[in-house]
This record gives structure tokens, sequence and C-alpha cells, in this order.
């Protein structure tokens, strides 16, 4: 009797001829070998995550201060764009009929009429 009150508190499913009747064949024993393959395997997989995210920190970093180096030139271009307009504007400001006039009234020169001579000189040792 005692034994068939042991088998009746106990609660095992039973597997009839599926040859999982013993629970030691369904969940096999863990071995020291599979425990440090597991343990080498999580030490790899740590070390690439590990890898993998300073590697993405640095690449991040250096898009940042592209992005910066980037946004520097740009504004030095602007700044360049802006001085060349304001250089060609007062190139053009000083060309001016108006200003030469006035530049050539400064210099004491005098205006030039319609007559033009052309000075003709006769070198008789050029000619041979």
């Amino acid at each position: 009797m005692s034994q068939e009150k042991n088998n009746s508190s106990h609660h095992e499913p039973r597997y009839f001829g599926t040859g999982f009747e013993n629970r030691a064949n369904y969940y096999p024993a863990k071995t020291k070998s599979s425990v440090f393959e597991a343990r080498k395997i999580n030490n790899v997989l740590f070390f690439l995550i590990v890898v993998f995210g300073i590697f993405y920190i640095y690449s991040i970093n250096i898009l940042t201060v592209d992005g910066f180096h980037l946004q520097e030139l740009k504004d030095k271009v602007d700044s360049l764009a802006e001085q060349n307009k304001e250089m060609e504007l007062e190139v053009s400001s000083l060309e001016s009929n108006g200003n030469l006039r006035d530049q050539a009234k400064n210099l004491d020169m005098i205006a030039m009429g319609s007559n033009i001579e052309y000075i003709v000189i006769k070198n008789e040792i050029a000619r041979r």
C-alpha cells in the first residue's frame, strides 16, 4: 500500500511507447564541455558586441566632427562669395567713366581732342 500511495502522489506524465518514459532521456545531462562551450560562445559574443559598440561610437564621433568641419567650410565659402561680390562692385565703380575722369583731373591730365597726330620716325639704319 505504501508503494501505491507513493505512485499515486507522484504526478509524472507517462509517455506510452515513445521512448521518453525516463526523464533522464528527455533532458540530457549537462557536461563540463557543453557548459564550457556555452561560456566560450557568450564571451565571444560579448567581445564582439563591445568591439562593434566602440566602432559605432568612434564612427559617430568622426561623422559629427566631419559635419562640423563641413559646416565651417560652407560658412567660409559664403563669406568669400560675399567678399567677392563686394570687390566686384568696387572694381566696377572704380572703372566707371565718371570716376576715371575725376582721377584724370586729380592727376592734372588734359582732355584729348579729336585731332590726333602720329609721329613717324624714319631711321635709315632700321630699314636695312
